[in-house]
């Protein structure tokens, strides 16, 4: 009866989430079908509806992409297309329902077999699916982490677990799969994962079995953008840490601008337009950007150092709202420079929303604050710990390196509080319970 009542559960957080998501237009719905999806995502989709080819270029005379967007998330909603036709909100439920489903099976999966009960697991999975910011980022179409955040909080509950078998080396091989698929700074950390699991497994024949799934999937990317562009890459070129996001995060403007100010609008006032005679050429737009980001960070290496500081502390420590001032229409670089003074200028609603962020940033700092001492005293839940420091610095590096805002945090909020709900439960556990040394 229970478990009746918590699969109900699950699912009605995932249709609530979705519906609120569509009322409230966090999910673009302009025509209704499944071409709104944002992120540059719907021209790789329609190419996939129309021709069964993976490219960017729907109008004639646009420039022919085919590896700026990496192709999981294109490939889910052509297949879904085949199930519920090209309704959007269609395509939002089944989706939802899928991935909010695989972190509910995971989060079971490890509860139980710590003897955690179902009313438990109902309170940790509403911490981790209806705080505000998973509320506003997880159910959305589009953005890789409405789809990527929900397999890493799958991921890290099985790195998580000490007991190691076939079916659970074929999981996170899977999971590493199409996390690699996904997003591009999630193959350096499915890589780094891996050679972790391998370390901890002690080469065990099993622990490299994930590592396999891993290559093949990343040897089948970098050969089919071999094929399409002539460039050897595990990685999309629009990616946070590199190409014109590794300049939006480098350049003279950054300091005055950010965080509050979306760096897309760096993209308004024409910054970020490639030269004309390399426009058709995806990787030779990428490499061009990285040398301006290169260029500004290495003028001057004392700068560079003080500049990543900045940076750091504008993610993780800054009482403030980020992104809360976008640009929607073209502007010039003088109105560009001219944003900077907005930063001041704040509503009520901004001065709850920077108090907001400030309890979520000191929650999350005091978490991995107690994760380090786990692993140091080996206390509570060392193997989590591990995974949790793991997973949270190697998602972080890449953002401070290009540039991140309050979406790019919804994974390390996500994450903060299924570890910290776990400890809590793991510490309170009577005697020498098996869950302590977990």
């Amino acid at each position: 009866m229970y478990r009746k009542l918590w699969n109900l559960y699950w699912v009605i957080v995932a249709v609530a989430s979705s519906l609120l998501a569509y009322a409230l237009d966090w999910v673009p719905h302009e025509d209704g079908t499944i071409l709104a999806i944002s992120s540059g995502f719907a021209e790789y989709l329609q190419n996939l509806i129309d021709h069964g080819t993976y490219r960017s270029c729907v109008v004639k005379e646009d420039p022919c992409y085919t590896t700026t967007r990496l192709p999981f998330v294109p490939w889910v909603h052509y297949l879904l297309h085949f199930l519920v036709g090209m309704n959007l909100l269609a395509h939002l439920l089944v989706k939802n329902v899928v991935f909010y489903g695989i972190a509910a099976l995971a989060l079971e999966r490890y509860a139980r077999k710590r003897d955690i009960g179902y009313l438990a697991i109902a309170a940790i999975y509403s911490l981790v699916y209806l705080n505000p910011v998973s509320l506003r980022m997880l159910p959305t179409l589009g953005g890789e982490e409405g789809y990527y955040v929900h397999l890493l909080l799958a991921l890290f509950l099985l790195l998580a677990d000490t007991i190691f078998s076939v079916a659970r080396a074929h999981l996170i091989g899977l999971l590493f799969a199409i996390l690699a698929l996904t997003k591009s700074i999630l193959a350096p950390v499915c890589l780094v994962a891996a050679v972790y699991l391998l370390m901890r497994e002690k080469c065990n024949r099993l622990a490299f079995v994930p590592a396999v799934y891993l290559l093949a999937v990343l040897g089948a990317w970098s050969w089919w953008s071999h094929e399409t562009t002539g460039r050897w890459t595990h990685v999309a070129n629009i990616s946070s840490f590199d190409g014109i996001n590794l300049y939006k995060g480098n350049n003279e403007f950054v300091e005055a601008l950010y965080p509050e100010v979306h760096l897309d609008a760096l993209t308004r006032a024409g910054l970020t337009e490639p030269p004309r005679d390399i426009q058709d050429k995806e990787w030779a737009i990428n490499d061009h950007f990285r040398q301006l980001a290169l260029r500004y960070l290495s003028s001057d290496w004392s700068h560079a150092l003080r500049f990543l500081w900045f940076k750091t502390h504008a993610v993780f420590f800054a009482m403030t709202a980020p992104a809360r001032i976008t640009v929607q229409e073209p502007i010039s670089v003088d109105q560009l420079r001219d944003l900077a003074a907005l930063r001041d200028e704040k509503t009520l609603k901004d001065h709850v929303l920077a108090i907001g962020y400030g309890l979520y940033k000191g929650l999350f700092i005091a978490s991995i604050a107690l994760a380090v001492w786990d692993v140091k005293k080996g206390r509570i839940m060392v193997s989590a710990s591990m995974s949790y420091v793991l997973l949270c610095a190697l998602l972080s590096v890449p953002y401070v390196i290009g540039w991140a805002f309050g979406k790019h945090l919804a994974v390390l909020y996500s994450l903060m509080f299924l570890y910290v709900s776990l400890v809590f439960l793991a510490s309170r556990a009577p005697g020498r319970s098996p869950i302590l040394k977990r």
